[in-house]
């Protein structure tokens, strides 16, 4: 199995909440106030609630059928692994964002005993890239 890719991105805009940061951030353990509180996260020159870099991940997951791209191109979720993440920011997010979301499966292919499928997407706010946010998943060969 070689390399592919989408004809077409799959595309989401979503308005980030305070309530959704908050939530998020209280989750996973972060409690620094410039995730919960507005006049501690402009007391640090932020405009808003500061939004955790693995959060966008979450957002992704919350587009349409959030592992489709993968089950589509004949990827077993229900033996799937999950391999990396990795995110590379442009910018800094904030609660009351909207921003849009643009997914594409960026790679397909056989490797070793594991067959690897990986999701990009591309992240911006207004138009201007904030970060690209990259999925890959491996599903073992099945044993004859």
């Amino acid at each position: 199995m070689g390399t592919q890719t989408d004809p077409a991105p799959e595309v989401a805009s979503i308005r980030i909440t305070r309530d959704g940061v908050r939530d998020f951030s209280t989750s996973i353990g972060e409690t620094r106030p410039m995730y919960h509180s507005v006049r501690s996260a402009r007391a640090g020159g932020h405009p808003d609630l500061l939004v955790p870099p693995t959060y966008l991940f979450g957002l992704a997951l919350r587009t349409g059928n959030a592992f489709g791209w993968a089950s589509e191109r004949g990827f077993d979720m229900t033996r799937a692994l999950h391999g990396e993440q990795s995110f590379d920011y442009a910018e800094m997010v904030y609660a009351g964002d909207t921003v849009t979301l643009s997914s594409t499966c960026s790679q397909v292919e056989q490797r070793a005993r594991f067959q690897r499928i990986a999701r990009t997407t591309e992240v911006t706010r207004g138009g201007r890239p904030v970060a690209r946010l990259v999925t890959l998943l491996l599903c073992p060969e099945v044993a004859s």
